[in-house]
């Protein structure tokens, strides 16, 4: 009964489940809609404007339909610009038709300077929930790592030319605590999109590569946030150059980060695009020195008893 107990112990501790979740494709069962009943311009799609990623079956969703919100009151919210605002330029959140090349129909469309005018510099926030972390809250993963990994597509050649830089990107996403603080941000600038990124909201440093710059490209990025630890681990596949680019491993975040809260994406004016596809998270405990002890425990019970045999 004994040895029984300790190799339970064992494989509870060293064998931790696994999480699967994802923000998800942007298709209609994670949530997301294009064309009628809403609208059919594009701004009448937003997704501040119906209850984006809060109905379909993925994921464990609730099931429903589509539903018009009062504006910012679902997941999403814009933070400036946004929604057209009555102006002839496009810039706004949306459903989008999947570029030529890419595996599925649809992905998330960020865009400030698509038509003929230029639009305003913008910024939207997501609200992750249970769902993106397969039934998980947020604030139940403080001592977790948990990994992120989605196709990313951004271009900063839009109309009215290229003002992004290094210091002010064109295109960025963020990932925020539960009060909206960045700890980890990426973006691109210049019209060789350049990669870059910052820690905690401090400067920005060029990854040393670019993003693959076509319209039908998307990358594949991976961050890792050990939660326990505040560490942050970025790397980055350029499909074009079919190049793995591992930049960051366990640097420190430089402050606690107590749990993966929200995600900003944010677009200069003259942008044409910040694209997002394929959202999928996986989340891993974090041993705590209590359990390590355990591990130590069992390992121990386990030689006693494997001695005791050899001895017998």
């Amino acid at each position: 009964m004994k040895i029984t107990t300790w190799l339970i112990i064992f494989a509870l501790v060293v064998m931790p489940s696994t999480a699967h979740a994802y923000l998800g494709g942007f298709e209609s069962g994670d949530g997301y809609h294009t064309g009628s009943p809403l609208a059919s311009n594009l701004a009448g799609r937003d997704v501040t404007l119906y209850n984006a990623g809060q109905y379909g079956t993925n994921n464990g969703g609730p099931g429903g339909s589509v539903a018009l919100i009062t504006p910012d009151t679902g997941l999403w919210r814009v933070v400036t610009g946004g929604r057209l605002l009555g102006q002839l330029s496009d810039y706004y959140v949306i459903q989008h038709f999947a570029p030529g090349g890419h595996s599925s129909p649809n992905v998330l469309g960020m865009t400030t300077g698509n038509s003929a005018f230029v639009g305003i510099d913008t910024e939207y926030q997501y609200d992750f929930d249970d769902r993106d972390f397969d039934g998980n809250l947020p604030s139940s993963l403080g001592s977790s790592v948990v990994n992120m990994d989605f196709l990313w597509c951004p271009q900063n050649a839009g109309i009215g030319g290229n003002a992004s830089t290094l210091s002010d990107p064109g295109a960025t996403i963020q990932l925020q605590d539960s009060s909206g603080a960045n700890f980890f941000e990426i973006g691109t600038y210049g019209a060789g999109e350049a990669v870059a990124y910052r820690i905690l909201g401090g400067t920005w440093i060029d990854a040393g590569f670019n993003a693959s710059a076509a319209f039908n490209d998307f990358d594949q990025v991976n961050l890792s946030f050990d939660l326990l630890n505040d560490t942050v681990s970025f790397s980055f596949f350029e499909t074009v150059a079919t190049t793995n680019h591992v930049v960051l491993t366990n640097a420190p975040l430089g402050a606690n980060m107590d749990y993966l809260g929200h995600m900003g994406l944010t677009m200069k004016a003259e942008n044409s695009k910040n694209f997002l596809d394929d959202v999928d998270f996986t989340v891993n405990p974090v041993p705590e020195p209590g359990s390590l002890a355990l591990i130590l425990l069992g390992n121990l019970g386990v030689a006693t008893f494997a001695r005791r045999r050899t001895a017998a």
